[in-house]
């Protein structure tokens, strides 16, 4: 599933002043946001936000977890992000429980599909405290790197796999921690590389989508020609036949 790219808006254009003269927003942690340009990125999740400088006013670089895009990395001088209000999750809170179970689970049974909306699944049935170990690194997600250095760190990631050592140090590299198992059951770190994997295919494939526009499919060559592991070199290669 490609994300459109959205181009930032230029601070000389009539809409850049606009935008350039507005007090900007203040996003905390936790909050619920939504980018307006990109409806079909679902509702997010605030999970870190800094304070930089950008044309000499305070904005914030921030990274947010879309329910239907994944983890994203935002300029708030450049994406106009906005809070999403309670008036917006009101018609949600009407619904009588009954109808509301029988609703999402037939929204989780058509979101699994991997054609449409499987993230949405993924974020619905993740075990509860466990979205350290199936979100994407930052190396991997960053927009503030190139697509080609992202794919590169992408294709580095096929490093782990389901043996019982490879998937042992995705773990340990998820969460930082020294054992894993003391927190997880070997049963949670497969169920749970299962959900990050499939986020990893489709990562690669979207960064090979948008060198693909960009007319620099030779890069996605060399990285394929270069990648250490077999699966990488596998989908990388599917990539250059499309």
């Amino acid at each position: 599933m490609g994300l459109p790219f959205v181009q930032p808006i230029p601070a000389g254009t009539a809409i850049g002043r606009k935008l350039m003269s507005m007090d900007t927003v203040r996003f905390e942690l936790g909050e619920t946001v939504i980018h307006p340009n990109c409806p079909e990125w679902g509702s997010g999740k605030v999970k870190e936000a800094q304070s930089i400088t950008h044309e000499g006013r305070p904005v914030q670089r921030i990274r947010v977890d879309f329910s239907n895009a994944g983890s994203k990395w935002l300029n708030t001088a450049m994406a106009p992000l906005q809070k999403k209000t309670r008036e917006a999750d009101a018609p949600k809170m009407k619904i009588a429980p009954s109808m509301a179970t029988s609703q999402v689970s037939a929204k989780a049974q058509a979101e699994a599909l991997p054609d449409k909306g499987w993230l949405d699944a993924l974020e619905a049935n993740r075990n509860r405290g466990t979205p350290e170990l199936w979100e994407l690194p930052a190396a991997l997600t960053d927009i503030m790197r190139s697509p080609e250095d992202r794919l590169a760190q992408t294709a580095e990631a096929y490093r782990f796999s389901h043996e019982p050592g490879p998937l042992f140090q995705w773990a340990v590299t998820q969460t930082g921690l020294d054992d894993p198992l003391s927190r997880y059951t070997r049963v949670e770190l497969e169920k749970t590389y299962f959900q990050y994997s499939k986020l990893r295919d489709d990562h690669l494939f979207d960064l090979c989508r948008q060198l693909k526009r960009e007319n620099k499919m030779h890069l996605v060559k060399e990285i394929a020609a270069k990648a250490k592991y077999r699966k990488a070199r596998e989908l990388l290669e599917k990539t250059l036949r499309w």
